[in-house]
């Protein structure tokens, strides 16, 4: 298998070197993007909740949804969790689940079932930049954001065989040399926004590079599910508003194949590929079915 992929990244590198003018014109597209796109609308709201990950902020945050606990099998503590992981989106969701694991503060079964069940986009993205920007309309990108949360919810009823119940936080003796909070959370923050903008540059590239082997028809598509928030400009730049509303929606729930691998590969756990995407297929449908059912509150 190792063989297999240093034949196929000496085949990109080579590729590379032959389309160097394509491919740096590619790059400098893609990072515009990343920067004046994905960083504005991401950095300060993935900032703050990293910081307040660390009180217990969140769970008084969910206390009026406390009816929620019995239904989905979590306790008030799990339920301040999912919250935390719903807002801050994935990828950033992945490194608070690894922490809560690491922590010992949940147990495996628990790890995996956030990590199918709470994959989100960041609400400050749907709202500043989908809702805003590409769809020119606000309110649609919050709308959007709260039908991940009811899809969400959906998944973790579907998987409620595994009770959420976290451990007290345990004060480790090194603790004292552990970064402060704020530094902590900048440079999370930091390395998740550089992170993002790697994948992105990566599959743009071995997009450009597989397009030429696809039919011509299948080039749009292929481009919308590699990368999610590439795709959400594509589709809002094809489509009128109700379509787009719709089908972003629906790629909400796949969050894209750039975003899938961020979160495997983030992830410290030993968990399906297999079941992510098919949790990610589930979630795609879901989404679209609710997007449909909202669609006429927006237009009307």
């Amino acid at each position: 298998m190792k063989n297999w992929i240093n034949v196929f990244i000496l085949f990109i590198l080579i590729f590379f070197f032959s389309n160097a003018s394509a491919i740096g014109a590619l790059s400098s597209e893609v990072l515009h993007f990343w920067f004046t796109q994905l960083v504005p609308s991401m950095f300060l709201s993935i900032f703050l909740i990293q910081l307040l990950s660390e009180t217990s902020f969140f769970t008084f945050l969910s206390q009026p949804f406390r009816f929620l606990c019995p239904i989905l099998k979590l306790d008030k503590e799990g339920l301040g969790f999912v919250f935390s992981c719903l807002l801050i989106g994935c990828p950033s969701s992945v490194i608070l689940i690894n922490q809560a694991y690491q922590n010992e503060r949940i147990t495996q079964p628990m790890a995996n079932r956030l990590l199918l069940c709470t994959p989100v986009a960041t609400v400050s993205f749907l709202v500043m930049s989908v809702g805003a920007q590409m769809l020119q309309n606000q309110t649609s990108g919050f709308v959007l954001w709260i039908l991940q949360i009811a899809v969400s919810f959906v998944l973790l009823w579907l998987t409620r065989s595994i009770p959420l119940t976290m451990n007290p936080q345990i004060i480790k003796k090194d603790d004292s040399k552990k970064k402060h909070p704020i530094s902590g959370a900048l440079f999370q923050t930091g390395s998740i926004l550089f992170l993002i903008g790697g994948y992105l540059l990566m599959f743009q590239t071995v997009s450009f590079l597989i397009e030429p082997i696809l039919p011509v028809s299948w080039h749009p598509f292929f481009k919308i599910i590699s990368e999610f928030s590439y795709g959400c400009h594509l589709i809002s730049e094809s489509m009128p508003f109700e379509e787009a509303f719709v089908y972003i929606s629906c790629l909400c729930g796949f969050n894209g194949l750039c975003v899938q691998f961020q979160a495997l590969s983030l992830s410290e756990l030993k968990i399906s590929v297999h079941n992510y995407f098919l949790f990610r297929l589930l979630q795609a449908l879901l989404c679209f079915i609710s997007g449909q059912a909202v669609l006429p509150l927006l237009v009307g």
